[in-house]
């Protein structure tokens, strides 16, 4: 499906460099220049976005409907941002309306991408898979034909023929940071890969934190940049046994259509849960602590999977296609000016099949985090080069100084203004008592400065754990291939419908439909439990919530009656839950 592989690594120039400086960061750039892993499925390179911009069309949403301001063919990367001319609503359309309605000849998969996914789940998760599905003919999405005349469009203009990366480099606060940023002619995890969204364009970015002392660099730090996450963690130290190099280039595992970074290949899910469901949560999770029963696999969510398992294309050193670098020049009209989308604009309300803006802008016009403060994007700000641990605790030691000495000096103020008061009697006890509590709060700051001071001093500063800021890891998913997985798989795919099928048929011919209901719904957790071998636990469940249905309808029957009776049930049951849930903790634990 793709055209030769460009093995000359050539590189250009957005703008010509004529200093020593730049030259030199291009060395940066291409000495630790990622090695992308893509899976066998996937439709899109990274690719130029001169190229790109020339096969599109500018566009932009007005009252009246939309609007062709640029038709294809005339638009390039040096006038994009003038033809945009501050205008509001703007974006490019990579394939037009004639171009989607052709039928295109489409990749056959190498694996069937959509059933696994929806056995990481219980049987109310798929419901609500059932009803994200449904909300899609509602939602403005990508229209159906987008990706295959997208992929067919990109072969075409020869797109995937050089894969390019733009990359900078950004000096603060003692990191030098490469940031690699590049650009996919699409996202289709929906349509290709059952993930969630598709949308045309699609900006990714990997960075690189070194420390360059002399003549010397050391990389410390790395980050992919992962569907809208930012912070501790996206980032691991070079030396992490989860970071794979190849040489001194780091490995990125890029998830099928969604085209997310990951250290380690495999396949990774993400849930996402509807905010309308936060109430059932809520109420879920009071009740799984009540009856001490653990929570369901995958709670509420719905799992879309990242399939970044490597087993596709590899791009960079020691791959099929070598990178053709280009040097970022933050000043140019495409980077610096151009606030539109980079592709079709659906006006979808929740931003999932919407384009993206470019790497230095957000939808709203805002700068980009990762754009403006690339060592904050990866919660870096906080860390210190190790070359300047010593200059910060000197810094550090002075201003504590500084700060101990006003603290004593503010104290033996306080402390005589406090005694003159009470000599004279002009202060009440009231206010006596705060300068009292205040001077108790001076000597713990005092307290805690000093200690500080001390730790500095000795060397005593907190242990180094290169893995204390991970907080929640990305990990692969494990495959079950078994029997009894594949027999999950199986009982995945006809379990929803059988549900609805019986809640039509109960609701035209059956009587005591609640009663019926109750029963099937009971039977397919039975099953559903024992596939993924938790009977234990659903027998457990089970009696539990019959013992509390039954308090409670006794209850409310005595109460009508006798409310000493419906107390003494009450407490009785609640005894029993009690004691049971204890049970139960011991028996886990021994």
């Amino acid at each position: 499906m793709w055209a030769s592989p460009a093995r000359s690594g050539s590189v250009h120039y957005v703008r010509l460099m004529h200093s020593d400086q730049s030259a030199a960061d291009l060395a940066l750039l291409r000495r630790f220049e990622p090695v992308l892993h893509l899976n066998s499925d996937e439709l899109f390179l990274p690719a130029a976005v001169d190229r790109y911009v020339s096969a599109c069309s500018l566009r932009q949403h007005t009252e009246q409907g939309v609007s062709i301001l640029v038709p294809t063919g005339a638009l390039t990367v040096d006038n994009l941002a003038v033809a945009e001319g501050g205008r509001s609503g703007v974006f490019l359309q990579f394939v037009a309306e004639h171009e989607r309605r052709k039928r295109h000849p489409t990749q056959r998969r190498s694996e069937n991408h959509g059933l696994a996914r929806l056995a990481r789940v219980g049987l109310l998760g798929r419901i609500f898979d059932v009803l994200f599905r449904v909300s899609l003919l509602l939602r403005q999405t990508v229209p159906n034909g987008v990706t295959g005349a997208a992929a067919w469009k990109a072969r075409r203009i020869g797109l995937h023929n050089e894969p390019v990366y733009y990359g900078r480099v950004v000096r603060d606060g003692g990191w030098t940071v490469l940031h690699y940023t590049y650009f996919y002619a699409m996202n289709d995890w929906r349509s290709t890969f059952s993930g969630v969204n598709d949308h045309e364009a699609d900006w990714e970015q990997v960075m690189v934190y070194v420390e360059e002392v002399g003549d010397t660099v050391e990389p410390h730090w790395v980050a992919y940049s992962r569907h809208d996450h930012a912070g501790d963690d996206l980032r691991r130290a070079w030396d992490d046994p989860e970071v794979i190099l190849f040489g001194e280039h780091p490995t990125v595992f890029v998830g099928g259509g969604s085209h997310a970074g990951y250290f380690q290949p495999g396949e990774y899910v993400t849930r996402v849960e509807a905010k309308a469901i936060d109430g059932v949560k809520r109420f879920s999770a009071a009740y799984r602590r009540l009856l001490h029963i653990s929570p369901p696999p995958g709670g509420f969510g719905i799992p879309y999977v990242d399939h970044a398992g490597g087993n596709g294309v590899i791009l960079g050193p020691g791959g099929q296609y070598e990178w053709s670098p280009r040097v970022l020049d933050p000043l140019d009209p495409w980077v610096a000016d151009f606030r539109g989308l980079w592709g079709l604009d659906t006006a979808d309300r929740t931003g999932g099949e919407r384009a993206p803006t470019g790497p230095r802008f957000e939808r709203d016009g805002s700068i980009r985090q990762s754009w403006v403060d690339p060592v904050g994007y990866a919660g870096l700000q906080k860390v210190a080069p190790p070359s300047r641990v010593d200059e910060i605790r000197q810094e550090r030691l002075a201003a504590l100084d500084l700060e101990l000495a006003a603290l004593e000096t503010g104290f033996d103020e306080a402390r005589t203004r406090l005694r003159a008061e009470v000599l004279v009697g002009s202060s009440g006890a009231d206010m006596v008592a705060a300068a009292e509590v205040e001077l108790v709060r001076l000597r713990r700051r005092e307290a805690e400065l000093r200690a500080e001071r001390r730790r500095l001093e000795t060397g005593r500063t907190a242990p180094v754990d290169r893995r204390a800021h991970v907080q929640h890891p990305a990990v692969p998913d494990p495959h079950d291939g078994s029997r009894r997985g594949r027999a999950l798989n199986l009982w995945v795919l006809i379990s929803v419908p059988i549900v609805f099928a019986f809640a039509a048929l109960a609701v035209r011919f059956l009587s005591h439909v609640l009663l019926w209901t109750a029963v099937v719904v009971g039977g397919f957790m039975l099953v559903e439990a024992f596939l993924r071998k938790r009977v234990v636990h659903f027998l457990w469940a089970s009696f539990a919530t019959g013992v509390l249905l039954g308090t409670i309808a006794v209850t409310v029957y005595f109460a009508v009656h006798d409310w000493r009776w419906a107390l003494l049930g009450v407490f009785s049951a609640s005894g029993i839950l009690v004691l049971l849930g204890n049970l139960r903790e011991r028996y886990r634990r021994s």
